[in-house]
């Protein structure tokens, strides 16, 4: 998106295409991981294999619960790109604020079951699986069978734990994981806590530019109250 051009200007069909297929080049193996950021439910997830016709027609899926394709949501898209790229940056809160509901508690489950990844890998992840999250051995076949990468049979061997353990919430699994040691408290952050995140940044920058050119009562003020704000949230302690 230009600087001068529309948010909410629909692309055209060529546009569309040209965008999608910038997206499935550039993302590569990453896919999947990709398309749980973006916020779609594990239900609407592609089988194998993924063609680009495939992935084209996920895209457009996608589109089609946000509405539509926007010059605005193609910048979403690329931010979404940019954090799956770059997963030692800090996560983007405009993305959740963006999405509707669904899709951005489905983007907030990827990210707490991905925060995992650190704690469920190499040669002993299969018996993590069978001891602490009580996988039974068909089943760890029958995803190695249907999934065609590590990071991909980890993250399905979670996704089914959940499915089986009928968590209602994300904060129920993040509990959970981090009473199996799988999680550590500091590694995830929620989309609540990445607004708070957002905020607090900033804040801190607006108070520095204050110190430098000498404190404005009002912005002060401001700032003032947005501490209080975060500190019972426990962001700040």
């Amino acid at each position: 998106m230009t600087e001068n051009e529309d948010p909410n200007r629909q692309l055209t069909n060529a546009e569309k295409n040209e965008v999608f297929a910038n997206l499935i080049s550039t993302i590569g193996g990453m896919w999947h991981e990709y398309l749980r950021k973006l916020g779609m439910p594990e239900s609407d997830m592609p089988t194998q294999p993924d063609s680009k016709t495939d992935k084209h027609a996920v895209l457009c899926q996608w589109v089609m619960k946000i509405g539509t394709l926007t010059a605005e949501k193609v910048v979403l898209m690329r931010k979404v790109r940019h954090e799956v790229l770059n997963p030692e940056e800090p996560r983007k809160c405009e993305v959740d604020r963006s999405l509707p509901e669904k899709l951005a508690q489905s983007r907030d489950r990827a990210f707490l079951l991905y925060s995992v990844m650190d704690n469920f890998y190499g040669k002993s992840w299969k018996e993590i699986a069978r001891r602490e999250l009580k996988i039974r051995d068909s089943v760890l076949f029958d995803i190695c069978e249907d999934h065609k990468t590590s990071q991909e049979n980890r993250y399905m061997v979670l996704a089914y734990w959940v499915q089986k353990k009928g968590f209602r919430s994300n904060v129920e699994i993040e509990r959970a994981l981090i009473d199996l040691k799988l999680l550590h408290p500091n590694a995830y952050v929620n989309r609540e806590g990445a607004e708070q995140e957002w905020f607090f940044k900033w804040g801190f920058i607006l108070l520095q530019g204050s110190l430098q050119q000498g404190i404005n009562a009002g912005l002060l003020t401001m700032l003032c109250q947005l501490v209080s704000a975060l500190i019972p949230s426990g962001f700040i302690l």
